[in-house]
């Protein structure tokens, strides 16, 4: 309960963490600047269980998956916030074979950096499902399908999505969704008074008067 992983730098894999066919449970928390050789520059989670409450992911990078890569498990993400992270590809989230569930999440300006990057936001992958509900996806960045890609299947309820609904893009897999808007989201102040994104300051609260109050649903 309210841990936090800063500055951590892994050669290989989960920069803050890295689990193996093992739960992990955290309630309040942040990963902040941690880096991964190659992926997981935040968690790397594998063959497990992850469950993660009011978490924050900042600032975190690696070759793919800045934020988090599960793979081969079942992780269930709410009110999480991944902010500022970098990768080659999956700025915020890759999810690799798994279950995952998104609800109350937001992913604002992570950032894919390879030549044809794809997933700013989220990647999920062939024999993959992911759940989405209430979430924000919004000016993450990539130079294809910038918010989410999906080559398995993603399922995307009462949430905001820069663009609207994903495109098939390059990803080719299965969409269903309801009530997906795309309209600015208000947040306070992203890079917060350090004018940087991906640190302590960020502030992606949402401001009175923003489209994403009152728009979702209890799952």
């Amino acid at each position: 309960t309210d841990v936090t992983f800063t500055g951590n730098i892994a050669s290989h894999e989960g920069g803050g963490i890295y689990s193996f066919e093992s739960p992990v449970t955290i309630s309040g928390g942040m990963f902040i600047d941690n880096s991964a050789g190659t992926a997981g520059g935040g968690m790397r989670t594998m063959a497990g269980t992850t469950s993660l409450i009011a978490v924050n992911f900042l600032g975190n990078s690696a070759a793919a998956a800045g934020g988090m890569y599960t793979e081969e498990g079942e992780a269930t993400l709410t009110n999480v916030v991944f902010s500022g992270n970098t990768a080659g590809d999956g700025g915020g989230i890759l999810n690799g074979r798994s279950f995952l569930t998104l609800t109350n999440t937001t992913f604002s300006q992570n950032i894919a950096t390879n030549p044809f990057s794809f997933g700013g936001g989220l990647i999920n992958t062939e024999f993959s499902e992911s759940t989405i509900q209430n979430c924000i996806f919004w000016r993450n960045i990539a130079d294809q399908d910038a918010q989410i890609i999906n080559q398995g299947v993603t399922t995307i309820n009462d949430s905001l999505v820069q663009d609207g609904c994903p495109g098939w893009g390059i990803g080719g897999g299965i969409y269903f969704f309801t009530n997906v808007m795309d309209a600015t989201p208000q947040f306070g102040d992203t890079d917060g008074p350090d004018n940087n994104v991906g640190t302590m300051d960020d502030d992606n609260r949402l401001l009175f008067g923003s489209p994403a109050i009152n728009s979702g649903k209890n799952p």
